[in-house]
């Protein structure tokens, strides 16, 4: 068991996010002493490194949330296989999204080269299709 302290040293996170977690419901402590300390389980840890892969990929809290209630009641292997499909999955939605960017910057570059500038029907352009881009991901990822 890890004290609220020595998991967050370890971690390289802050007490007040593991707080924080807590009084979201995101990640529990396993037990809390009656003078109120924090104790966390190698279960705890496993939901903490699913949480921050999470965070890295672009979940917010409230999805964090939702994906961990969506895999409560299944074995643990089922929930790290899970896991590992959705980063999947989010990994590749990203990878997409950004060669779509690049493609859009290079064709960007390549005007302003021939023409020594960009006219702005082609940067409203590219702002609206960057607009795009994070409304499909964020819809996505819901």
């Amino acid at each position: 068991m890890y004290r609220i302290g020595q998991l967050a040293k370890e971690a390289g996170i802050s007490i007040w996010t593991l707080r924080y977690y807590d009084e979201l419901g995101v990640l529990k402590p396993s037990f809390v002493s009656e003078a109120g300390y924090r104790y966390y389980s190698h279960e705890d840890v496993m939901k903490l490194h699913h949480i921050a892969t999470l965070k890295q990929l672009g979940f917010k809290l409230p999805q964090i949330r939702r994906v961990l209630e969506e895999e409560a009641g299944r074995s643990r292997t089922e929930r790290w296989m899970h896991a590992i499909r959705l980063q999947m999955e989010t990994i590749r939605k990203e990878k997409k999204r950004l060669d779509l960017l690049e493609r859009m910057l290079q064709t960007t570059l390549r005007t302003i080269e021939l023409r020594n500038d960009v006219p702005t029907e082609e940067l409203l352009l590219f702002i609206h299709a960057l607009q795009l881009g994070q409304t499909e991901t964020a819809a996505e990822s819901v």
